[in-house]
């Protein structure tokens, strides 16, 4: 009686292991139906920054700032300069704006990636004490 009870007890346990790995591997499979099978690695995109061929230099100011304007601008698809805003004054109204009228003017090579034009944010800095 003993010998038939181990066979049982025996033949339990690998019933038992069997649907445990039947399971897990019933778990991965679905795993992967539901991640799909891995990507390939995309190449790093080809990105120019945009390239500045207009650049007209600001009005002189009467009353000149005694440090740098810096203007964030976008630079558009098509290479005009769009939304100047000074972020960084540089003490003078003045010298400001007219930093950002003559930004507004430049005209720019656009940034591109994989050879697309994008727009882009720049940060331009002027110095006021040049003018």
């Amino acid at each position: 009686m003993i010998l038939p009870m181990k066979c049982l007890i025996f033949a339990l346990t690998i019933a038992v292991s069997m649907l445990g790995s039947a399971s897990a591997q019933q778990d991965s499979l679905s795993q992967k139906s539901i991640t799909g099978p891995p990507e390939p690695a995309r190449p790093k995109p080809n990105i120019k920054p945009p390239r500045a061929i207009k650049t007209p230099e600001p009005e002189p100011a009467r009353h000149p700032g005694k440090d740098i304007t810096e203007v964030s601008i976008t630079v558009g698809t098509d290479g005009r300069v769009h939304d100047g805003k000074v972020i960084q004054s540089s003490g003078s109204t003045e010298t400001d704006n007219n930093a950002v009228a003559a930004i507004l003017k430049w005209r720019f090579e656009p940034a591109t990636v994989d050879g697309h034009p994008v727009a882009i944010k720049v940060n331009i800095k002027v110095d006021a004490r040049r003018q």
